[in-house]
C-alpha cells in the first residue's frame, strides 16, 4: 500500500513538473513573439507603377478624329470603331461604323456614295425617309460646300440622319440611340461642322 502511495506521489510530482514545463514553454513563446512584434520593420519598399487607365475620366468631352479615304470628321471620345465594317462595293466608296460600349449604345454610321445623278433622290436611304414624313421630320441643311437635309425620328430606335451632297458624292451620317433621342440632332450638327 505504501508503494502505491509512493508511486502516486511520483506520478503527481511528474504531472506537476510537466504542467510547469508546459506553462514555461508557453510563456517563453509568447514573450519571444511579443518582443518580435515590438521591433521596427526592416526591408526595402518598392513603389509600383499603376497601369495607364483604359478610359479617360473625361471621355465624354474628349474629341477624336476619324480620317478615312474620302471623309474625315471629329466625334465624341466614347465612340469606338467597329472592326467588322461592312464591305465597300458598288456605288459605296466608304463605310464607317462607330459605337459606344456603354449602356446607351449610341451609334454613328457614315456612308460615302458616288452616284451618276447629282441629286439626293439617287440615294435609296434618302428616298425611304422622304416618303415617310409621319416618321421622319426633314429640315434643309447647308454646311460649307455641302447642301442637304437632316431627318429626325423621335421614336425607338431614335435617329438623326444627315444627307449631304457635293457634285456626285452623297454623304450619309446617321446617329442612332435605342434609348433616347434627346441631343442626337445637336450632336449630329456638331459632328457635321467638322466634316472634311
Amino acid at each position: 500500500m505504501e508503494e502505491n502511495n509512493v508511486s502516486k506521489a511520483k506520478k503527481s510530482r511528474g504531472a506537476f513538473f510537466l504542467w510547469m514545463a508546459f506553462i514555461v514553454v508557453v510563456f517563453i513563446s509568447v514573450y519571444v513573439l511579443w518582443r518580435f512584434l515590438q521591433t521596427p520593420a526592416t526591408g526595402t519598399i518598392k513603389m509600383g507603377v499603376l497601369p495607364p487607365p483604359i478610359e479617360s475620366f473625361d471621355q465624354k468631352n474628349e474629341q477624336k478624329r476619324f480620317v478615312g479615304k474620302y471623309i474625315s470628321f471629329s466625334h465624341g471620345g466614347t465612340y469606338v470603331k467597329k472592326t467588322d465594317d461592312t464591305s465597300v462595293n458598288g456605288s459605296v466608296k466608304e463605310s464607317i461604323f462607330l459605337t459606344t460600349p456603354d449602356w446607351e449604345g449610341k451609334k454613328i454610321a457614315v456612308t460615302v456614295e458616288e452616284r451618276a445623278e447629282s441629286t439626293l433622290e439617287a440615294s435609296p436611304s434618302y428616298k425611304m425617309r422622304r416618303e415617310a414624313p409621319k416618321i421622319y421630320h426633314e429640315t434643309p441643311l447647308t454646311i460649307g460646300i455641302f447642301t442637304g437635309s437632316v431627318f429626325e425620328k423621335q421614336s425607338a430606335v431614335f435617329e438623326a440622319t444627315a444627307f449631304l451632297i457635293n457634285h456626285s458624292e452623297i454623304i450619309t451620317i446617321s446617329l442612332t440611340s435605342p434609348i433616347k433621342g434627346d441631343g442626337l440632332k445637336d450632336e449630329l450638327l456638331t459632328l457635321l461642322d467638322t466634316v472634311r
